[in-house]
């Protein structure tokens, strides 16, 4: 999804714990973190 004022969107959702600035998170598409 792409806003044309902020650019690409990426939406999830955290199914336990909790995210914080700084955390790990793997990108599934990208096969990145």
């Amino acid at each position: 999804m792409t806003d044309p004022f902020v650019g690409q969107l990426t939406f999830f959702r955290v199914y336990s714990g909790k995210l914080e600035a700084g955390s790990y998170v793997y990108n599934s598409t990208k096969g990145a973190k």
